[in-house]
């Protein structure tokens, strides 16, 4: 997926009762991403390769980019100042799908994916920069924004500097 505006943002925003600050956030937010997914196919019926109902475990290499949030602070000196954060998520995932497969013609061919539920684990950096030298005190109270915010299943650490 090309770098560009995330998919359904006006529902997202919609779901969230038309948050003004939600709708700024995704109004900037640019998402990109790619991926890698090699599977098996097993065919268990007796009519043979790509032919009708299959089992496919899978593993997936996904590779996300997020750029372009910007967070509004006022610091010691009360000018207000934006921070514009990017990032990069990698995630491993393995799964395994079921399908069915007909053949439509000499080489052409109708592949239903039923269902592919899968578990992994990933890691990512989100970094951003200040246009100004930040005092000690800045830095801290964004350490302790940073170090508070929850994500499910999510272990968030921080580093300010």
């Amino acid at each position: 997926m090309p770098l560009g505006n995330i998919s359904l943002k006006d529902n997202i925003v919609r779901i969230a009762n038309g948050d003004a600050n939600m709708q700024k956030t995704f109004d900037q937010l640019l998402l990109s991403n790619n991926a890698l997914t090699p599977e098996l196919r097993w065919y268990p019926g007796k009519k043979g390769y790509g032919k009708g109902f299959y089992v496919a475990p899978f593993i997936r290499f996904s590779n996300f980019h997020g750029e372009g949030i910007k967070i509004e602070f006022t610091p010691v000196n009360g000018v207000k100042d934006n921070i514009t954060l990017s990032g990069d998520v990698k995630s491993t995932t393995y799964g395994l799908m079921l399908g069915a497969q007909w053949f439509l013609g000499k080489r052409l061919c109708l592949d239903w994916q039923i269902i592919g539920p899968h578990y992994g684990s990933g890691a990512g950096t989100l970094n951003g920069k200040s246009s100004f030298t930040l005092s000690a005190a800045e830095q801290g109270a964004i350490r302790d924004a940073a170090n508070n915010i929850e994500i499910p299943m999510t272990t968030v650490r921080s580093e300010v500097s």
